[in-house]
């Protein structure tokens, strides 16, 4: 099992992003732990999809303190 950390940007109202300017000072607010190795992830919108050797997974990131999984199949071959 792994732990995936994924790293949250604030975007405002008017899609405007912004960084946290104190970037050595981060906190960590939650984890998930991955089945396998992450081979790849998007973020769109609410949601952060895992490409995990032969698995995808979804998981709903709306509230970074609450990441829950969504959703998660698997493949005959790796993704």
């Amino acid at each position: 099992m792994q732990l995936v950390m994924i790293f949250m940007l604030l975007v405002n109202a008017h899609h405007e992003l912004s960084v946290q300017t104190d970037s050595l000072n981060m906190s960590m607010v939650a984890t998930f732990h991955a089945l396998g190795f992450v081979n790849d992830m998007q973020v769109v919108g609410d949601y952060a999809f895992l490409a995990e050797g032969s698995s995808f997974t979804i998981l709903n990131i709306a509230d970074p303190t609450r990441i829950y999984e969504v959703g998660r199949t698997s493949f005959d071959s790796e993704v």
